[in-house]
């Protein structure tokens, strides 16, 4: 047994590229596998280290929405729940100005008490000079503002504060570090605290605030303190900083699709290990027939062989996860760089014991699982055939593989009418959906073989004719080749993730443009804190050179419907003139019908999604839960919008103020004679001194297209992997294809095939297979795009399935570029053949 393994170990040591292309393999495998499970972690962490820069140690914040009352809360209601609470924490927000060399700079403030600001543990002082008492024009800025504009301990910073823009001048008492409440400061604006008093001051306010922040005793009890605070303050908005259950809802999605990315690199792995093994257990047939003969057992020869593929499985477990934290530590700093908005945002990279034991585990399992069935199948054989290696280890094409890989395809098409038809349930319909997409990818790669000969009967007809013998001789060299097959299924597996996702890329891309043409106006003003505008501020909007019409934008917000677990996201109120003057939205029954019965009583008009999501027809009723009790709507028309992921729907003005309290606009939507931009720029000018946000909506656009853009980069990445891995594995097969045609190549040199022709011929082996696999990965990657619909439309998202050109092109060149390069070396390599020792071998 000691001699056996020794012999093992050996090979191992001396199959170098073979030994890293398993381990690649497995490393990748494993290493995705962690990433996929420690992203979901890593985005919690970080997103709660976030919360908790602007929040401290609180668990509870209490401020205005658009149905408040006034744009400030009173801390005297909080007083009910005191007798649970550490601390309850009252901070309010004011404005300013800083002129740096004729440029402004926005400043946030925050008041608060010194005492409170520690008590939260959200600044930490680096220097400080006079901050106690924390009184009169004193503020604290962050290490980065000082830096950047120069400033020191001691000095006066001029501020204008105000509605007016009244000139300050404040003293630095203390410069903080730039993280927790300093860690939003970016090149465009910067934040300071200022004395509580000081902050009211300047809006004009006493003894009222902007957030109250609650800290509970004992973290048990924050949804009854959250109980008894939203009936105090029955206008007011009252959340936890930190829903554990939202986070791990809204990270399902994005878990899932990792996942199924993983799975994708895990086929394209376990293919390549599976081929690798089958090579190694031809070669060592001779050898493991002399240990049989003197009386090794076929137990002892598989395990000999399976330990092998376990000490494959180690190392790239090992290795694995070493990559995995790096490719994890690169997700994070991705999505860090695109959610900071200029903010000092570290992306915490979290992942557990237990996820790197499941990663390293998942590793040996793929290694041992890749591997099982060559070493079976030897271990059935007698020892008269291993030793005198008389066995054909190529297998032939089988009929059941055929009719299995067409029944894997069907059931492709079949799934989504099953879906749709039964009431399976979302979840259980998404996941018989998802693994439709992976069987169709499965039943394309075993077809394969059946679809090559197709292939290869056409091409040799064609390449007669373009390239001559040659090209007749290698279409003819891909029939029963498996090692070449071998290349034509990894080609289709990558290639069809990788033109599904450039697919569905571009269709998000279109799906934004189509959400966004809804929008019929120029601008977007709202105010940075959620509080509604008030009338000043409409006034200067309206009477400013340049605006033609403003539309005042009333919205409610994730709002109940009864019958129903799900929300309506977002609704609308408008009246008939502005939905169509200042939206483009196209009603899919008769306008002017629709219009009659929308002006008669509570009536909605609801997107297509909406319908599907409550089950309701037009002509139905929809019982909605808004302040003043549940209220039954008519449902009147219907609309097609991606606004809000489908989740929006349409109420008549009137009903802003009757049924959900809200007296004052949230929003302004502004059509401009000028410039959206250089209007956008003037209202910023007016307004710099409040927190009143503006946006032209092309802008909007630009940046939900960037967010979606870089999600999708990081997704891509999966695949990519997958195609890295598969071009090693196709080298791999041509260095086999290579070594096990010596003798024929020798055989074709002897009766006059020079070099050149030989190179010739192996370029257009490389070049078919080239075509063959993108055809196949377009096929694979069309499948797995047919079941999306289904999966959207369970998931009541509406988005329609765009196909460029773009993608077939990109599709067919980056298969052929792959087997082209890899064919390089063999090529050369077959330009140096001995004829002699070659005609010998074996």
């Amino acid at each position: 047994m000691a001699i056996i393994l020794k012999f093992m170990l050996k090979n191992i040591k001396e199959k170098k590229l073979r030994t890293f292309l398993v381990v690649f393999s497995i490393m990748a495998s494993a290493a995705l596998y962690f990433a996929s499970s420690g992203i979901s972690t890593s985005i919690k962490a970080t997103y709660i280290d976030i919360v908790k820069q602007f929040a401290g140690s609180s668990d509870i914040i209490i401020s205005a929405n658009s149905k408040s009352p006034t744009p400030y809360v009173n801390l005297d209601k909080a007083e009910i729940a005191r007798d649970k609470t550490d601390y309850i924490i009252g901070e309010i927000d004011a404005s300013a100005v800083y002129k740096n060399s004729d440029k402004d700079v926005r400043v946030s403030l925050s008041g608060f008490d010194y005492s409170d600001m520690q008590t939260m543990g959200f600044v930490d002082l680096n220097q400080s000079e006079g901050v106690k008492p924390f009184s009169g024009n004193k503020i604290i800025v962050s290490k980065k503002t000082a830096d950047k504009y120069g400033f020191t301990v001691g000095q006066k910073l001029p501020l204008m504060v105000g509605k007016n823009g009244d000139k300050q001048n404040f003293i630095i008492v203390g410069i903080a570090n730039n993280k927790g409440l300093f860690s939003s400061d970016s090149d465009r604006a910067m934040t300071a605290v200022v004395p509580q008093v000081i902050a009211g001051n300047i809006n004009g306010v006493t003894n009222q605030y902007s957030e109250i922040y609650v800290k509970v005793h004992n973290s048990n009890n924050i949804d009854t303190v959250i109980n008894k605070l939203t009936t105090a303050y029955k206008h007011y908005s009252v959340t936890k900083i930190v829903d554990e259950k939202v986070i791990d809802q809204a990270l399902g999605q994005i878990t899932m699709v990792f996942r199924v990315m993983m799975i994708v690199v895990l086929m394209m792995s376990t293919f390549i290990i599976y081929t690798v093994f089958k090579v190694i257990v031809a070669e060592r047939l001779p050898v493991i027939g002399t240990f049989r003969s003197i009386g090794a057992t076929r137990m002892s020869t598989s395990l000999v062989l399976i330990g092998e593929s376990i000490i494959y499985g180690i190392i790239g477990g090992v290795v694995g996860n070493f990559a995995g934290i790096g490719i994890l530590k690169l997700l994070m700093a991705v999505l860090a760089a695109q959610a900071s908005g200029g903010m000092s945002i570290t992306a915490s990279v979290n992942y557990t014991p237990k996820q790197l034991i499941s990663a390293f585990v998942f590793a040996i399992i793929v290694s041992v699982l890749s591997s099982i069935i060559p070493i079976v199948k030897t271990s059935k054989l007698s020892v008269k055939d291993v030793v005198l290696n008389t066995v054909d280890t190529m297998e032939k094409e089988k009929l059941w593989v055929l009719i299995l890989g067409i029944i894997f395809i069907l059931s492709d098409f079949a799934m989504p009418i099953v879906t749709k038809n039964c009431a399976l349930g979302k979840t259980p319909s998404l996941i018989l959906l998802g693994i439709c997409m992976i069987l169709s990818v499965v039943g394309v790669v075993m077809v394969v073989p059946f679809m090559t000969e197709i292939f290869v009967t056409i091409f040799d007809k064609i390449y007669n004719v373009i390239f001559g013998n040659e090209g007749s001789l290698a279409a003819k060299n891909l029939r029963k080749n498996k090692s070449l097959i071998n290349n034509i299924a990894l080609l289709t597996i990558g290639i069809s993730t990788l033109f599904m996702l450039n697919i569905i890329s571009g269709s998000i891309g279109k799906a934004v443009v189509n959400a966004y043409n809804i929008f019929n106006h120029d601008l977007y003003i709202s105010n940075n804190d959620g509080n509604s505008l008030d009338r000043q501020t409409i006034n200067i909007v309206r009477n400013t050179a340049g605006v033609q019409e403003i539309q005042e934008g009333y919205e409610a917000r994730n709002i109940e419907v009864s019958g129903s677990t799900d929300k309506i996201s977002d609704i609308m109120f408008m009246d008939e003139y502005y939905i169509k003057n200042f939206w483009k939205i196209k009603l899919l029954q008769d306008e002017k019908s629709v219009f009659n019965a929308y002006k008669d009583g509570r009536t909605i008009l609801m997107t297509t999604s909406n319908l599907k999501r409550f089950k309701k027809n037009v002509g139905d009723y929809i019982t909605i839960k808004t302040n003043r009790g549940s209220k039954d709507y008519k449902i009147v028309g219907s609309y097609d919008s991606m606004m809000y992921n489908g989740n929006s729907v349409i109420i008549p003005n009137k009903y802003a103020r009757g049924d959900f309290n809200l007296y004052q606009c949230s929003t302004l939507n502004i059509k401009t004679s000028k410039s959206p931009d250089s209007m956008a720029k003037l209202f910023a000018e007016k307004f710099k001194t409040r927190q009143i946000g503006v946006e032209t909506i092309a802008k909007m656009e630009k940046q939900n297209e960037q967010q979606n853009n870089a999600m999708l980069s990081l997704i891509k990445a999966f695949p990519i992997i997958a195609l890295i891995i598969g071009a090693f594995g196709v080298i791999n097969n041509f260095f086999i294809s290579f070594i096990e045609r010596k003798r024929h190549l020798a055989v074709y040199a002897s009766v006059g095939m020079n070099r050149h022709q030989t190179r010739k011929m192996l370029f257009i082996e490389a070049l078919s297979i080239g075509l063959i696999g993108s055809i196949g990965g377009i096929v694979g990657g069309s499948l797995m795009i047919h079941v999306i619909p289904a999966m959207l439309d369970i998931s009541n998202f509406p988005m329609e399935i765009y196909y460029s050109s773009g993608a077939f092109i990109t599709s067919v060149i980056l298969g052929v570029l792959i087997t082209v390069i890899s064919s390089i070396v063999p090529s050369l390599k077959s330009s140096k053949l001995n004829i002699i020792e070659a005609i010998k071998y074996e």
